[in-house]
């Protein structure tokens, strides 16, 4: 039987678990809240730190609120809905500027978190795995156990609750002949705020009834206007098949399978200060991982000269239609690695600022190691990870640039996610 204690929450933890001690170890807890007092089982332990689960709580914290989701503790998306909004604010203020200093050894002013306007049913995208289930399948998350599937018939960080999308997604879905498919997803898009795209990908293979599954679809699910289909093999699609959206009258034309922010608002907020901060003296712009372009065609249509690089192709070939379609001509896209080509036109391009939005695992080695010899006189690094993002500015740092903004943003609202965006300066030089 695994060992019991009683314990106060002092903090909450990088990753969104409750600190307790237990005889001067430091014991997890997922899913509590500051200042609570609980009775814990202690479910795994090490010679430093263990791990437990919440039996009981005999004395709640005074931010701890009621959660809204069915599926809150069993789901791994959501970390804090038991939380008020303000302290959810507060304790990621601290993730970032606890990494800086622990990890990057960096004191630095971190302005507070940005709030985001909309809290709930702000994601514009979610993905949900298929499982066979009878015939067909059943679409979820993956537990908090990493492993087991959670079937859901709701998710208010994506849609309001009344929205019957995923409930009719279930039902249609045992339609769809699970034989023979080895792992399956789909990936949900709001063509507005009450229409959907549906994007499936079957391995090895597409279902043998994909074809009568996919024109079923708008009968079976009314609010959904398009759905694509596609194994390694091949690709099908039948409806609408993008979405897009507007930023200072630019429209972005976004596809089932690119990369696009999830929380509107909050990125509009991000490439706005992207624009505002930007040095004035910045004529040649480096978008690495551009994307669809949004932060180049923003920044092209103030008269800088752009060069945008994404490894995805279905990215790139939008960022290009984005550009013609909005009659912006000082930006080129390239569908190169970033790793590969980055010298190259580092040399050709000879940007004045580089931009780069790395995925969770930050700047890669191979990539920061050219940055650090070119040396460009400012770097704009938007990150999704503060221990990454602490490694990395560690390193520039270290080679004489300076902070000149570090400004988290509530991106994802309900979850333990932050987005940094920072401002970098080389030396000294405030003519930049």
């Amino acid at each position: 039987m695994n060992p019991i204690m009683k314990g106060k929450i002092s903090r909450i933890a990088f990753g969104g678990s409750g600190i307790a001690k237990n005889d001067g170890l430091v014991i997890f807890v997922p899913f509590a809240a500051p200042e609570d007092n609980l009775t814990i089982e202690i479910t795994k332990q090490k010679k430093t730190h263990g791990f437990g689960k919440i039996l009981s709580i005999d004395e709640p914290s005074p931010y701890r609120i009621k959660p809204i989701c069915p599926y809150f503790g069993e789901c791994g998306g959501c970390q804090f809905q038991h939380l008020e909004y303000s302290k959810q604010l507060e304790i990621k203020y601290l993730f970032v500027k606890e990494a800086l200093e622990r990890i990057g050894k960096i004191s630095c002013e971190v302005s507070p978190v940005v709030p985001a306007e909309k809290a709930w049913a702000y994601r514009r995208h979610i993905t949900l795995h298929l499982t066979p289930f009878e015939r067909g399948f059943q679409a979820g998350y993956v537990g908090i156990d990493h492993v087991s599937p959670l079937v859901v018939k709701s998710c208010d960080i994506f849609i309001d609750s009344k929205q019957p999308l995923l409930i009719e997604l279930q039902s249609y879905l045992k339609e769809c002949n699970n034989n023979g498919i080895n792992e399956a997803h789909v990936r949900i898009l709001k063509a507005s705020e009450h229409t959907f795209l549906l994007a499936f990908t079957f391995f090895p293979a597409l279902p043998e009834n994909y074809s009568s599954f996919c024109k079923n679809l708008h009968q079976k699910i009314p609010s959904c206007v398009g759905v694509v289909i596609k194994s390694p093999r091949e690709v099908h699609s039948y409806g609408q098949t993008t979405a897009s959206f507007t930023i200072d009258d630019i429209k972005f034309t976004y596809s089932p399978y690119g990369f696009v922010q999830n929380h509107p608002q909050q990125s509009a907020n991000i490439y706005h200060e992207i624009v505002k901060i930007i040095s004035p003296n910045s004529k040649k712009v480096l978008d690495l991982y551009c994307g669809i372009g949004v932060s180049s065609l923003l920044l092209a249509r103030t008269g800088r000269e752009i060069l945008g690089i994404d490894s995805n192709k279905d990215c790139i070939y939008l960022a290009e239609r984005n550009a013609q379609e909005n009659g912006i001509q000082k930006a080129v896209f390239t569908a190169e690695k970033v790793e590969k080509s980055l010298e190259k036109h580092l040399k050709e391009f000879a940007p004045d600022t580089i931009i780069v939005n790395p995925p969770r695992i930050g700047i890669s080695k191979e990539v920061l190691d050219i940055l650090l010899e070119y040396k460009p006189k400012e770097i704009l690094y938007t990150s999704c990870n503060p221990t990454t993002l602490a490694r990395d500015l560690h390193r520039l740092c270290d080679v004489g640039y300076q902070i000149a903004l570090c400004k988290p943003y509530d991106m994802f609202p309900q979850t333990t996610h932050v987005e940094t965006l920072v401002q970098l300066k080389r030396g000294n030089d405030t003519t930049l």
